[in-house]
């Protein structure tokens, strides 16, 4: 799967295997592995999955972001701070949950971060799942 930046250009691939471990590879030399879906306009708030397919289903609902990992880098945070994102929302599969809490109190000095627990795998969301997700998004943004 292609790895493209918040201006939609190439800048690896990630190589996805059922039998090895790691079971994802990420390769992008001189890059910090965050892939954007398209954003039909700039954004500074955005929400972060673990994984590519799960960013692209749910970016037609609310401006997202893929992790390509469970956890937010020092590079990733400076990155999107190059790119005015101030407002991250973490929702990540149900076994990184209490993981994405700590990333959001990590990144708190750095951004606005929120933790939205995800009980089902945005990729595997139904319609109704994924605007029930984006509206639980936006309640934990204005608490």
């Amino acid at each position: 799967m292609e790895i493209r930046d918040y201006d939609r250009v190439l800048r690896g691939y990630v190589h996805r295997s059922e039998t090895l471990q790691p079971k994802a590879l990420t390769d992008c030399p001189n890059y910090c592995r965050l892939h954007f879906p398209y954003l039909s306009t700039p954004c500074t708030a955005l929400v972060l999955v673990e994984d590519i397919i799960s960013a692209e289903v749910l970016a037609p609902y609310i401006p997202t972001a893929a992790l390509c990992g469970a956890s937010l880098s020092a590079d990733q945070a400076t990155y999107l701070h190059t790119k005015g994102i101030r407002l991250v929302t973490f929702c990540l599969d149900e076994d990184a949950t209490s993981k994405a809490v700590l990333e959001a109190l990590k990144y708190r000095t750095d951004f606005t971060a929120t933790a939205v627990p995800c009980v089902v795998d945005p990729k595997d969301m139904s319609h109704e799942q994924l605007v029930s997700l984006t509206e639980a998004v936006h309640a934990v943004r204005n608490m």
